[in-house]
C-alpha cells in the first residue's frame, strides 16, 4: 500500500490534469512586495496581525524574521493557550489573528517563506 501511495505522489511532481489553480501575483492587502508603504512601529510595541488567506486552492505561509508570532484566535476564536510561532501556515480561507512583539530594529518583510511566491509580490 505504500508503495503505491509513493507512486502517486512522485508521479503528482510531473503530471497534472490541466485543472490546477495557478496564480501569477501575490498580495498582501491588495499591495505586492515593494508596492506599498511599511509598517512604521517603534521598538517594543506590539502590532496585532489579523490575516486571512483569501486563496481558495493554496495554503499559505507567513514569516517575519528574527519575530515571532502569538497566535491568539482561529477563525475568530479565542484559542485556549495563545501559542508563540516562527510562521504562520495558513490552510485555505482560514484567518489567523496573532500579536507579534516588535523589538528588533531594521526592516523586516512579512512575507511567504517561498522564493518564487515572494518573487510574484507575496510580501
Amino acid at each position: 500500500m505504500q508503495q503505491i501511495g509513493q507512486a502517486a505522489d512522485d508521479a503528482a511532481q510531473v503530471e497534472t490534469n490541466g485543472y490546477e489553480a495557478r496564480y501569477q501575483f501575490f498580495s498582501i492587502n491588495g499591495k505586492m512586495l515593494e508596492h506599498g508603504d511599511p509598517l512604521r512601529v517603534k521598538r517594543g510595541e506590539r502590532i496585532l496581525f489579523h490575516v486571512l488567506n483569501a486563496s481558495a486552492t493554496q495554503n499559505r505561509s507567513l514569516a517575519l524574521p528574527g519575530h515571532v508570532f502569538r497566535v491568539v484566535a482561529l477563525d475568530g476564536n479565542p484559542v485556549p493557550t495563545p501559542a508563540d510561532v516562527p510562521v504562520l501556515w495558513m490552510g485555505t480561507a482560514e484567518r489567523i489573528s496573532a500579536l507579534v512583539q516588535m523589538d528588533y530594529l531594521g526592516v523586516w518583510v512579512l512575507g511567504d517563506l517561498a522564493d518564487d511566491d515572494r518573487a510574484q509580490g507575496m510580501g
